[in-house]
């Protein structure tokens, strides 16, 4: 498994340089406009990384070849999930050092209202992998790619939409946050859970 994660993280060498210019451009952005949503993307797309991984792999006909070995398709499988959560976690871990020089004074929140910010669009990144991942171990990368961006215009364009109406929403009371963020976490747990043995499924009747 450590050798499978490896071969990703090399693989990925030129585009970690893109990302890593990326998140030097959204930290700078997050400290000119007092915002932490912006570096808090860092986390979302982060995802994006494990799929390039599995296009390389496409590319090189990389399964291909690891079946000939005594890697086994769960192991392939696990090992994707596995990256996912390693680039979700750095990216939330480098939303938190911006956070942290930009400070929440000059940000004008509160570091409960940051950390809030930083776990929900971590937990949205782990929403969506968990719904792209077996989409593309059945249909492949690019299909996967397609089914991501449509699964982030639905969400976007709701949100647009409510924006630009005069529909208000009460608070959430403490309460509620509570009990919200609990089933919350139980809810995810459950989608990863069945995302990562659908996908195990999807890859053992695979053909190639």
């Amino acid at each position: 498994m450590k050798g499978l994660l490896l071969k990703d993280i090399y693989c990925l060498k030129k585009s970690l340089k893109i990302y890593g210019i990326i998140f030097l451009f959204y930290g700078y952005w997050c400290y000119s406009v007092k915002d932490i949503s912006m570096a808090a993307m860092l986390t979302f797309l982060s995802i994006m990384l494990s799929i390039s991984s599995m296009s390389y792999d496409e590319f090189y006909k990389w399964d291909i070849f690891a079946l000939t070995t005594p890697v086994k398709r769960k192991e392939l499988v696990l090992s994707k999930y596995l990256l996912g959560y390693f680039f979700i976690i750095v990216g939330t871990w480098i939303t938190l050092t911006i956070a942290f020089f930009v400070t929440p004074q000059r940000l004008e929140m509160t570091w409960m209202e940051i950390m809030m910010i930083i776990g929900t669009y971590a937990s949205i990144g782990l929403f969506y992998q968990s719904l792209v991942f077996p989409i593309i171990f059945k249909f492949g990368p690019e299909k996967g790619r397609i089914a991501m961006f449509i699964l982030f215009a639905i969400p976007s364009l709701f949100i647009i939409f409510f924006a630009k109406s005069s529909m208000t929403m009460p608070l959430p009371g403490k309460e509620f946050l509570q009990n919200g963020i609990v089933f919350g976490i139980l809810f995810l747990f459950i989608i990863e859970v069945s995302s990562i043995v659908l996908s195990i499924k999807i890859m053992e009747k695979k053909e190639f």
